[in-house]
């Protein structure tokens, strides 16, 4: 008997960038931007204001923070 995997249906384009827009906080020449703490802060929830230490905020962002000018 064949093993079957599950695929996950690909995500609206539109409602991808509505959820960005809802974190992104740095707007620079009509182009929208997370900061580090937008991203693990508010986006993906890891840390309450309280508990988050910067070095370890900048350390999660640059997971997915590739060039290294503080916008995601």
């Amino acid at each position: 008997m064949a093993t079957q995997l599950a695929s996950c249906k690909r995500a609206d384009p539109a409602e991808l960038k509505t959820i960005f827009l809802k974190y992104a906080s740095i707007e620079e020449n009509g182009v929208h931007y997370m900061s580090a703490v937008d991203f693990v802060k508010r986006f993906m929830a890891f840390y309450d204001d309280a508990e988050a230490n910067p070095n370890s905020v900048q350390l999660l962002a640059s997971a997915v923070h590739q060039t290294k000018d503080g916008q995601v």
